[in-house]
């Protein structure tokens, strides 16, 4: 073959050689770019010494000077060709190297990259943050070579960081990372910068235990959920690439932990409005807290997992409350409706400041209250009472119970004080239910009362049964009925009654001076009610006073007046043995034996009026005998007025005749017999004695 055919072969390989790598030299740039540069001037410098050798062999080289000759030109081409492979050998000496660096980064890379992508299907897949952490941690040390990990949450009230779980420890929860307190350590700046960091130093926070390599915050939108301690193997570089993969994985686990704060939040304030509807719902069909304990029971223990549930509803003075109490799953009601004073434990104490009262941890030793006795004898040992406002009042404490100490928190707080409130509303039904009942209690005792005065009931029985019903109807510890004699000197007892044993013994037939009783004086001299209160220096009454008409060691009492013919004939008195806190009388109290009050002078004076007419008989038939003619002009003359007096007491004896229409049947009738006195006067017949005036039944 012709010369010029090598030569054209030789300088096309070349030139093709040349043309290929500088296209592909982006590819090679990125490994080494000065390398590739070297390569592409040996080549430069070899095209050069081909296309020289073409020209001489064709004898093109004429007319210049020192290369048409031949020396010159093996010379030239010598420097190219020395020139050319030096060029690229130094250049294929760097990049074999970089090459080989090139390919474990490749790879360190694609690991990374498996790595996050196993972390992402991960995250995707739990539900729960705890196993998120655990799965991720498992990822970083079996692809990445981290020889220990940590995974931490994070309270931001509190600046602790409390142990999830660990990947490489020994131990599953070491000790020494169970709570690790950020406050005032350098850590705490690092992590809010929400960047994985590698350049921190803390012996705060560790102590002489050896510090993390890699820090990582679980951070997503500018707020902290977390962190992870990685510690890593001298071999593994932390260069940026593995600092940006870590800042990476963090804010992927931060979006989880930020969907499962959202989740939470969501749930829990779902089931705090499920709970508070089912609880209103409960409340307003209910009549009473008995009937709502069952379901109410099992609504707060579906929400805080309680075990124990008592109710105690306070009265208005706050020293009494009746307790309903349910434990033991919700199968057992312990308390129906038991009523106990307060005194001073802890229901008392949230009557006064209003707040809760939570006791994770409840010592058998020392709480001994004796409203704590029933909590305590059911093996509860974690205590959470909360007030039942209505409005700004307290009217019931709820209080829940669990056998494990440390179980209630300030979560279990928040929720019980949110959802409780609907109670109020079944409790101030009760209540009122109670008032009405009360009411129509008293309205049909009185109707009793008022039917036995139509009917031919001694006046003794008619005191008798009118005390019993004073002291079983109000609950006060005694009560007594006592007139005044004639002289207005003395009370003298009619009837006494009680309601339990007071240790005492009442004087139930007494006849006590006026003047030994200056509370009962005043009240018959000013004729009103009178309340006395022993706690009040005020209203205070002498144990002397006390002792005769009611008991020594009364707390409070209540005077009422019984008036006749608009003057005081006597007087009911009511003594409560319990304090005026626990026990003081309330409107309907006053109301209830002001009406008593008035029943029994309606009995006294139904009582004078039927003496008064036997006493006119009497004086009629001696009348009759005595003069027959001048009673014929009287009978005439009475015949009115004692039809008058007949029709008014059939009238009286008629049942359901009102207040009203008995006080005007009395007027007719006393006015009818002032005339017939008027008349029996007039005509000398009789006599009627002024002491005749005073009904038998008044003592003396």
């Amino acid at each position: 073959m012709p010369q010029f055919y090598y030569d054209m072969l030789f300088c096309s390989m070349f030139i093709v050689v040349l043309i290929t790598l500088i296209k592909i030299r982006g590819r090679f740039s990125v490994v080494d770019r000065e390398a590739v540069g070297r390569i592409i001037s040996g080549l430069w410098f070899l095209t050069g010494f081909s296309f020289i050798q073409l020209l001489g062999h064709q004898n093109l080289m004429a007319g210049i000077p020192y290369l048409e000759e031949t020396a010159g030109r093996q010379i030239l081409e010598a420097f190219a060709i020395v020139s050319g492979l030096m060029f690229m050998l130094i250049g294929i000496g760097s990049l074999m190297p970089s090459m080989a660096r090139s390919r474990k980064e490749r790879r360190e890379l694609n690991r990374r990259y498996f790595c996050l992508k196993m972390i992402s299907q991960t995250i995707d897949r739990e539900t729960d943050l705890d196993k998120a952490f655990e799965r991720v941690m498992n990822c970083l040390t079996t692809y990445l070579g981290m020889v220990r990990c940590a995974a931490f949450k994070y309270r931001s009230r509190q600046e602790m960081m409390h142990l999830s779980s660990t990947a490489g420890f020994v131990e599953k929860s070491p000790r020494r990372l169970a709570r690790l307190n950020l406050h005032g350590t350098n850590i705490k700046s690092a992590l809010h910068t929400f960047r994985a960091s590698r350049d921190w130093q803390d012996d705060q926070l560790l102590g002489d235990a050896e510090q993390p390599q890699l820090v990582l915050p679980v951070s997503r939108h500018g707020h902290l959920y977390g962190a992870m301690f990685c510690w890593v193997d001298s071999r593994i570089t932390l260069d940026d690439d593995l600092i940006d993969f870590a800042t990476t994985v963090g804010e992927m686990l931060g979006e989880r932990a930020n969907l499962q704060v959202e989740r939470t939040k969501r749930d829990y304030y779902e089931s705090q409005r499920t709970a508070h509807r089912q609880i209103s719902d409960l409340c307003q069909t209910a009549s009473s807290v008995r009937d709502v304990m069952t379901d109410l029971y099992r609504i707060l223990m579906g929400l805080t997992g309680a075990e124990f549930l008592s109710l105690a509803v306070l009265d208005n003075s706050g020293e009494n409350m009746i307790v309903n109490t349910i434990g033991s799953g919700g199968r057992l009601l312990l308390e129906r409706g038991v009523s106990r004073p307060t005194r001073g434990g802890d229901i008392s104490r949230i009557n006064q400041t209003g707040e809760i009262c939570l006791k994770p941890v409840v010592d058998p030793d020392h709480d001994q209250d004796e409203e704590d006795g029933l909590f305590l004898s059911c093996g509860m040992r974690s205590k959470l009472a909360c007030p039942v406002k209505l409005g700004r009042k307290i009217i019931a404490v709820a209080t829940l119970g669990h056998i494990s100490p440390g179980y209630f928190t300030h979560f279990h707080q928040n929720r019980i004080s949110d959802i409780i409130s609907p109670v109020s509303d079944v409790i101030q039904r009760e209540r009122l239910n109670h008032i009405v009942e009360v009411k129509e209690d008293h309205m049909l005792r009185l109707q009793l009362l008022e039917r036995e005065l139509s009917t031919d009931t001694p006046l003794q029985a008619i005191f008798d049964n009118a005390c019993d019903l004073l002291a079983k109807r109000m609950k006060c510890t005694m009560a007594r009925i006592s007139l005044i004699d004639r002289n207005e000197k003395n009370l003298i007892s009619q009837s006494c009654r009680t309601v339990r044993n007071t240790g005492h013994k009442l004087r139930e037939t007494a006849e006590i001076p006026l003047s030994l009783l200056p509370w009962h004086n005043m009240a018959l001299s000013e004729r009103k009610l009178m309340l006395i209160n022993q706690e009040d220096s005020q209203s205070q009454m002498q144990l002397q006073e006390s002792t005769s008409v009611l008991l020594p060691d009364i707390c409070s009492a209540m005077l009422v007046p019984i008036t006749l013919d608009n003057k005081v004939r006597g007087i009911i008195s009511l003594g409560e043995s319990r304090n005026w806190k626990r026990r003081s009388f309330a409107a309907t109290d006053l109301i209830f034996a002001k009406d008593v009050a008035a029943k029994c002078s309606v009995a006294m004076r139904t009582s004078k009026l039927k003496l008064d007419i036997e006493r006119i008989r009497e004086q009629t038939a001696r009348l009759t005998v005595s003069n027959p003619d001048q009673w014929r002009e009287v009978k005439a003359r009475m015949s009115s007025p004692l039809t008058s007096i007949i029709g008014a007491v059939e009238l009286i004896q008629r049942k359901g005749a009102s207040d009203k229409s008995t006080e005007k049947y009395h007027n007719l009738i006393l006015k009818s017999a002032d005339r017939i006195k008027t008349l029996t006067e007039s005509y000398g017949s009789g006599v009627i004695e002024e002491n005749d005036r005073q009904p038998e039944m008044i003592p003396g």
